[in-house]
């Protein structure tokens, strides 16, 4: 049994920062450096066209414990305190057990989008409080 979606589309994601940058760099050598103003959002080159990591940065990160870095997903779930209020904000008070699981995300809309178009198919309805005011379609609508 699968939770995803039937029609899910199962392609693989192409970093877009990165296929912008690439985009640039051709625009360069196509039509001049002085007539290209390279701007992509998300990352930073310098002068010498080159990506920029700054030492003050990554100095102190490399000191951080590897295992430390490592474990830095398991923060996503949120802590127990943060999933129990977020569950009682959603039920309102209301007297019912619901089998459910609270996951914290770094990004509420982005949560919001994975979530429907990971689980609803096209046609199923998703009805959601009126915190949001209305419904929302899988097909958009």
């Amino acid at each position: 049994m699968t939770f995803v979606r039937k029609s899910a589309d199962v392609t693989p994601i192409v970093d877009t920062v990165f296929a912008i940058v690439a985009k640039a760099k051709e625009d360069k050598a196509e039509v001049g450096a002085e007539n290209v103003i390279d701007a992509t959002i998300g990352s930073l080159y310098g002068e010498d066209e080159k990506l920029v990591a700054l030492d003050e940065v990554f100095n102190h990160y490399d000191a951080i414990d590897h295992r430390v870095k490592a474990a830095y997903a398991a923060s996503f779930t949120g802590n127990p305190d943060f999933r129990d209020s977020v569950y009682h904000w959603v039920i309102q008070n209301a007297d019912v057990k619901l089998q459910h699981s609270v996951i914290a995300t770094p990004g509420g809309s982005g949560a919001d989008s994975m979530s429907i178009t990971t689980f609803l198919d096209e046609g199923e309805t998703l009805i959601i409080p009126d915190v949001a005011l209305g419904l929302l379609y899988a097909d958009g609508t």
